[in-house]
């Protein structure tokens, strides 16, 4: 049991790669053009999701219409926590939008690693 409860607590502080890519900024682009497609009949655009730009993929979305679309994250980078709608795949880690992006690094180039937890969807508006 305590093994088992000392894993949750690693697993929850472990980082998490994120990056980005500028389509997630794009307000007005269709929610159609993500794997969660099947979350556009409620959020059609982009700019919908209450947690928008800090929407984009996550390596738990593995495909089309997954379980896990819609899936709500704390990021914490440096101090600074967001939000984050996952409504894509994204391989490994995080991919955000340019500005949910900026806001954690101050920049707009590379990468940085992170604490993501996973929390209650309605936290995010789903």
């Amino acid at each position: 049991m305590f093994f088992a409860a000392v894993l949750a607590i690693a697993a929850t502080v472990a980082a998490t790669e994120v990056r980005f890519d500028p389509v997630y900024n794009t307000a007005g682009e269709s929610t159609d053009v993500v794997a969660c497609s099947n979350l556009a009949a409620k959020f059609p655009t982009f700019k919908s999701f209450p947690t928008f730009p800090s929407i984009g993929g996550s390596d738990v979305i593995t495909g089309f219409a997954d379980a896990d679309c819609g899936t709500c994250f704390n990021v914490t980078f440096n101090g600074t926590s967001q939000l984050f709608t996952g409504i894509d795949v994204a391989g490994d880690g995080i991919v955000t939008s340019q500005t949910s992006f900026g806001r954690f690094a101050n920049t707009d180039v590379g990468q940085f690693n992170a604490s993501v937890v996973k929390v209650s969807k309605s936290l995010c508006g789903m």
